[in-house]
């Protein structure tokens, strides 16, 4: 009798959701904000290696953080599987501290441009639970407010990725979206979507 009634209660829930897979061809924007970046944590590490490399003499501390925002487009491919190209922006400003005392800033700007891919396992009209991966280039710009010796001015770029194993998006053409990963765009990651 019990089996009967998990039976009819998965009836209920699942048997009304109308299977339909995106159809091949279709585009979508979508724009996020993200928490708890790979750039974060790699900043955060930067900055005790060089508070432990001058002793604790230099150290930073972080004065404001935008989240990671992004923009990316999306194709869908097949079925299910969408390619997909986004461009993520961060800025985090700090504060350098010489003997615990604040001294000068450093304004870091984060550029990154990613290609990747998006499979959805679970698809219904007004809800999709999916997965994706992407991999993309950073280009990390410092910029110097000050005149101590030995802090200038710097660009570099490091490969940098995305691995979003858990996304759920609710709505059909116009949708919001949340992913939960790691990576450039962040731990997590919340926004719109427009299909068209």
């Amino acid at each position: 009798m019990t089996m009967i009634k998990y039976g009819i209660l998965l009836l209920l829930l699942f048997g009304g959701l109308q299977v339909q897979a995106q159809e091949a061809g279709t585009h979508e924007t979508h724009i996020a904000i993200g928490a708890v970046s790979s750039n974060d944590i790699l900043d955060i590490t930067n900055n005790i290696v060089v508070s432990a490399l001058t002793i604790g003499e230099v150290s930073y501390r972080q004065e404001a953080e935008s989240p990671s925002v992004s923009l990316t487009y999306k194709y869908t491919l097949r079925p299910q599987l969408q390619l997909f190209a986004d461009a993520t922006f961060q800025r985090i400003d700090e504060r350098i501290l010489i003997n615990g005392t604040p001294d000068d800033k450093i304004e870091n700007t984060f550029y990154t441009i990613g290609v990747g891919a998006s499979y959805q396992y679970l698809t219904a009209r007004w809800f999709q639970m999916y997965g994706s991966t992407s991999l993309g280039l950073t280009i990390h710009h410092s910029q110097y407010d000050g005149n101590m010796d030995g802090f200038e001015d710097g660009t570099d770029s490091y490969m940098n990725f995305q691995v979003s194993p858990v996304g759920l998006r609710f709505g059909y053409d116009f949708a919001g979206f949340i992913e939960l990963g790691f990576g450039y765009k962040g731990l997590i990651n919340s926004g719109f979507a427009f299909r068209f």
